[in-house]
């Protein structure tokens, strides 16, 4: 009896950490500023095409992201088990900040403390793209499509927010469990490896662009 007891607990508790009915939807509306330290290899063909040329590649890119609640639009198949969010990202690009990528993810946990890709359970990873500077094209030619130079990441992150006692978020921030590098160009140079992302939310007024 006690032990059934125990394991009906148990199971109220999953469909509540489950439930999108126990969010908040914290991370609606706010801008957040996204570093990315990357180590990893360089691979380029030498001028043959014959071989590759390996080196070393470590450095750190950093872009904004606008994030908005998608939870209320319609999702093909099962509803998603926590919150679905939108996210904008800027990055600068030969001095100019462009929008870059438009990532999905979700939040799991009724504090919204993880994040996950928008497939979850199937499909686990956030999928985000930060642009390199330079690349896009060369001076004195008009910028067309995206820019060539980038870095393509998957990953998951916990997140933490600050609440005053009127709901608002006064602070949010999440980091990456980890970052895979599975692709990313710079010029001549593929780009393979891994790293952290990490993001602090921040106010409009104090962003490098306008964002209007």
């Amino acid at each position: 009896m006690v032990h059934r007891a125990i394991l009906s607990l148990l199971v109220i508790a999953s469909v509540a950490f489950l439930s999108p009915n126990g969010h908040s939807q914290h991370f609606d509306g706010l801008w957040f500023k996204l570093t990315a330290k990357v180590k990893g290899r360089t691979l380029e063909w030498d001028g043959k095409g014959t071989d590759v040329v390996e080196s070393k590649a470590k450095g750190a890119v950093v872009g904004y992201m606008y994030v908005e609640d998608l939870s209320s639009l319609p999702k093909a198949g099962d509803p998603p088990p926590g919150t679905l969010y939108g996210g904008t990202i800027f990055c600068e690009v030969d001095s100019e900040w462009i929008i870059v990528d438009t990532p999905a993810f979700q939040t799991i946990g009724a504090d919204e403390s993880v994040m996950v890709g928008p497939g979850f359970p199937g499909d686990i990873g956030i999928v985000l793209h930060l642009a390199l500077d330079g690349g896009d094209s060369e001076e004195g030619e008009e910028k067309v499509g995206e820019p060539s130079n980038y870095l393509r990441f998957v990953f998951t992150a916990r997140s933490s927010f600050k609440v005053n006692k009127g709901g608002d978020v006064t602070k949010a921030s999440f980091k990456s469990f980890e970052a895979a590098m599975p692709f990313g160009q710079a010029d001549e140079s593929y780009l393979i490896g891994g790293g952290r992302i990490s993001a602090k939310s921040i106010d409009p007024s104090k962003l490098p662009f306008d964002p209007t």
